[in-house]
């Protein structure tokens, strides 16, 4: 069983080290500490972010700052990490304990309105584990009372509720990075908010009472030095690029470890509500039921432990059994559930979930061996869901779905279908005309392929030149043929800093979504940042005056701003999809995509869309060999719902050969490891070779168009022959 250490880094790690080194700035006046307040608003969906030594303290700052003080009440959940209590104590106040719910472990809102007194002037609502408190409950009731809300979101990096990151949620966010958090530096912390005067405060209180932009010994009101380093901040930047990607592991192995004990009598996991789209699970939490598992919390503890699964048997006591707060210096409500989760709750470590599948399926069964008597009789071969990966939907990732929803049975077998992309016939890339969408379909229909992917602009599928009486003419012909047009393509580009451009493409994307529906498809392939093609007057395109232009509109703005604008446009069209039941496949493809499907994963998991999957091109990952694809298309699982091949093709003495697209093999397998049921789309969208002066033309597309059919028939049937296992 490997299970990864914790903390990890990597080369990333070593070069903002040595970058922080060479600067000649190593405190907490560093650019690579506003660098890293920038980075981590942005990923917070936060106006600003502050700084400061730990955890502990940015709640201080928090408390501070929205001027709770002596004599003041403050609720806490009775079930917490002692710093939500103890920041309440050190800036004067009294925390007020209150029980947790049942199964979220997250502050019981009814309980927190019955502890509301005239004293009482803010409400700490921590996001244990990851899963975030119920706000749609406790933001209306501070409103009510005007009391100040604040996130307690140590353990809740990434995790999102209704669409919105934690720390974004309330008036102020408090996050960690102490060794075991998910993003870390071995201590640190951040205060998110954006309310621009109460984070100008929150930092006045960090920086010794200066004043932003103020001069180094003005000092304007009472603070201390809570500021963290430069050195700091270049780990905590390497590991935010990680995490989205960690989260989406994680998220994975989570919904498997569910899934597989989803049928142990006794044991019951946290819930999540339906309103949280993301979760960091910082930990993997469950309760057990000693009656019906026939066994305790400490014996299922003991057991587990002993095959070497890291399990942590819950608190000692509530916060308020700590020796700190049994004399007094608190209110301690009626806290029921807390006391019993004492006796009865457990978690696993985040660094469970961050290893491969036969790791998670291994810590799965000892978990069943943990809970022996009280597991109900299973399928005695215990088939795994799918021979390589297991990925569901963003919304049943973040577990919003109840236990028995988790329940899947064995992967089909795959049904991997050939298809043609109507681009390769558009004109640009060739010499000569392009060709009609009725000629591409008998083309298709020549060289053996399935299907077609129509291109969403002209001359082949712009909207205002497809009426629904045409797509229904247009889908009669390939059907005749023995053919479906399975997808239509976008041109799309959300990333654009002016919100007209944005909004006219949401547009263009919404008719896009008619016309797929119209055509009887149900996949439109989307991208988050597309330059475009440039015609160029002497016939032929150019990528070279697209990118140059959409370089120099994004001049200026960084890349988690781009992100956000796209992350909201795709948010949106995904809604839109929904209504015209179609799934969104997000193109692996640069600009803004610059970390492959990493960043595809990153994209879905932020949307959080039943209706947005993943359109997959291993030849867009320029960093991966053919293991890595394989790999990649694990993990990318049952997100796939498109792929496309190209590069180019002749046929030699000892078969086909291929020209630029070298990891097909490799992509087939992972298919055929997750039992991919879809399409492999053919494009040949690239600039071709000039042969006595003049691009190639129609005959050339011709024959790669024939002879990719051919190559792929041919992958298809040797992967077929090998065995189940695949390797």
């Amino acid at each position: 069983m490997q299970i990864p250490n914790w903390p990890v880094s990597t080369d990333r790690e070593l070069e903002l080290l040595r970058e922080v080194l060479e600067s000649g700035r190593w405190g907490g006046h560093s650019d690579f500490v506003k660098r890293l307040e920038r980075e981590f608003a942005a990923f917070t969906h936060c106006a600003h972010a502050v700084s400061a030594m730990n955890g502990t303290v940015t709640l201080e700052m928090a408390l501070c700052a929205a001027d709770v003080g002596s004599g003041d009440e403050v609720i806490v959940p009775a079930i917490s990490f002692v710093s939500t209590a103890m920041a309440v104590s050190r800036v004067g106040a009294v925390p007020v304990f209150v029980d947790i719910e049942t199964l979220s472990f997250n502050m019981d809102p009814e309980r927190a309105a019955a502890a509301i007194t005239p004293r009482t002037k803010a409400i700490i609502a921590v996001h244990f584990g990851g899963a975030i408190a119920d706000l749609d409950r406790l933001a209306p009731l501070a409103a009510e009372h005007g009391l100040a809300l604040i996130e307690d979101a140590a353990h809740a990096h990434g995790s999102e509720w209704g669409g919105r990151r934690a720390g974004s949620l309330a008036l102020a966010g408090s996050f960690s990075f102490q060794n075991s958090k998910v993003m870390t530096a071995g201590e640190g912390g951040m205060l998110t908010a954006s309310d621009a005067a109460f984070a100008e405060r929150a930092w006045s209180i960090m920086d010794q009472g200066r004043k932003p932009g103020g001069g180094w010994f003005h000092h304007y009101a009472l603070g201390s030095n809570y500021r963290i380093t430069g050195l700091q901040a270049a780990v905590l930047l390497a590991q935010l690029e990680r995490l989205p990607e960690q989260i989406c592991r994680r998220t994975r192995n989570a919904v498997l470890l569910r899934t597989e004990l989803a049928d142990v009598t006794g044991l019951a996991f946290q819930a999540v509500p339906p309103q949280q789209n993301a979760n960091s699970w910082y930990l993997l939490l469950g309760r057990i039921d000693a009656q019906r598992l026939g066994r305790t919390r400490d014996d299922f503890h003991r057991a587990l432990t002993a095959q070497g699964v890291p399990c942590a048997p819950f608190y000692p006591h509530p916060l308020y059994g700590n020796p700190l707060y049994r004399e007094g210096g608190c209110r301690v409500e009626p806290c029921p559930v807390a006391e019993a989760c004492i006796s009865d709750a457990f978690w696993l470590p985040h660094r469970a979930l961050l290893g491969d599948e036969q790791t998670t399926r291994e810590i799965a069964d000892a978990i069943i061996k943990a809970c022996e008597r009280g597991v109900r009789m299973m399928n005695n071969d215990r088939s795994p869901i799918s021979r390589r990966g297991f990925v569901q939907t963003a919304a049943l990732a973040a577990g919003t779905l109840a236990a028995a929803d988790l329940t899947r049975a064995a992967a089909p077998a795959a049904d991997v279908k050939i298809g043609l992309y109507s681009i390769t016939y558009g004109g640009v890339w060739y010499r000569g005309d392009a060709l009609t969408v009725e000629q591409v379909v008998e083309r298709a229909h020549k060289f053996g392929y399935q299907g077609v992917e129509i291109d969403g602009k002209r001359p082949h599928g712009n909207p205002l030149d497809m009426p629904r009486a045409r797509c229904r003419e247009l889908r009669r012909m390939a059907a005749d043929r023995g053919l479906e047009i399975y997808a239509v393509a976008a041109n799309n580009d959300f990333s654009s800093p002016i919100p007209e451009h944005r909004e006219s493409q949401l547009v263009y994307t919404r008719e896009l979504m008619r016309m797929t529906g119209d055509l009887g498809a149900n996949v439109l392939r989307v991208f988050l940042g597309w330059p475009g093609v440039t015609l160029l007057p002497e016939g032929g395109g150019s990528y070279d005056f697209a990118k140059a232009v959409w370089k120099d509109e994004h001049h200026g703005f960084s890349a988690e701003q781009t992100w956000a604008w796209c992350r909201a446009s795709l948010t949106e069209a995904a809604r839109l999809a929904g209504d015209f039941g179609v799934t969104l496949a997000l193109q692996n493809h640069p600009p803004v995509i610059d970390k492959g499907y990493v960043d595809c994963l990153r994209m879905v998991n932020e949307v959080g869309s039943p209706h947005l999957k993943i359109c997959f091109d291993a030849r867009l990952e320029h960093t991966l060999d053919e293991a890595g694809v394989r790999k990649a298309v694990n993990e990318v699982g049952s997100l796939q719902t498109l792929w496309h091949y190209g590069g180019e093709y002749d046929r030699g003495p000892d078969g086909i050969t291929v020209k630029g697209d070298e990891k097909a093999m490799a992509e087939m397998l992972g298919l055929f490891d997750i039992g991919y049921r879809g399409y492999a789309g053919f494009e040949l969208c690239h600039p071709l070779p000039v042969v006595n002066g003049q691009t190639v033309g129609l005959d050339f597309v011709d024959k790669n168009a024939q002879l990719a059919a051919e190559y792929m028939r041919g992958i298809l049937a040797e992967v077929k022959k090998l065995p189940a296992s695949r390797g």
